[in-house]
């Protein structure tokens, strides 16, 4: 297997080469397939450095996103089959939640009172570099208003499903813990928020 491995990131080598000559010319008949080869050989290339191994998820994500950017068409449609159906992601989002329920334990939360510090930190992080890096994604791009307005928001979002299932067991909870916390803050100042409306509509009336 490490072998294999090591003949992956030969072939990574390799096609970064066959990539920046794609660039050069630029020429997507070549370009393409070589930055799709690179990002998946370099994850199994990965394998072979033990201080890397760690990453390999991270690296497969990027494949993954890679493959997407270039060739949606095959993550659209199977077929006739339309793999962007609602039902479909919502069945796949809720076995991935399961997954990674079924895998927690009591205990595995109590590292969560000793780590104010951390939650206060990552609370912060949620509500101000996460929807600013949203917003600012929205300027890069020129999304449109409807658009711009959906990416706020999701970064606006406590946590996320990849990001959790990444980190080991332990990480998981703390990170499913910091969720709970930034959702109970948001619908909190949500609460608050429609409560000083209606009471001044109210003092209006």
């Amino acid at each position: 297997m490490k072998q294999f491995s090591i003949i992956s990131l030969l072939i990574s080598a390799l096609a970064v080469i066959v990539l920046l000559a794609g660039i050069i010319m630029q020429n997507e008949c070549i370009y393409k397939p070589s930055a799709l080869v690179l990002s998946v050989s370099f994850a199994i290339g990965l394998g072979a450095i033990e201080s890397l191994r760690g990453f390999r998820y991270t690296a497969w994500i990027i494949a993954a996103v890679v493959a997407g950017m270039l060739y949606p068409g095959a993550f659209t449609h199977w077929g006739s089959f339309d793999l962007r159906n609602k039902w479909l992601m919502l069945v796949i989002i809720q076995l991935v939640m399961f997954g990674m329920g079924i895998q927690m334990k009591l205990k595995d939360f109590s590292g969560l009172m000793q780590t104010g510090k951390g939650v206060a930190i990552g609370l912060f992080c949620h509500f101000s570099i996460m929807p600013l890096m949203g917003l600012l994604l929205t300027k890069i791009f020129n999304f449109e208003p409807e658009i711009a307005a959906g990416v706020i928001l999701i970064g606006s979002c406590s946590s996320g499903l990849a990001s959790a299932s990444v980190l080991n067991r332990g990480i998981c909870c703390h990170r499913s813990g910091l969720r709970a916390r930034a959702c109970f803050a948001s619908n909190t100042s949500r609460f608050g928020n429609s409560f000083k409306r209606e009471r001044g509509a109210r003092r209006c009336a």
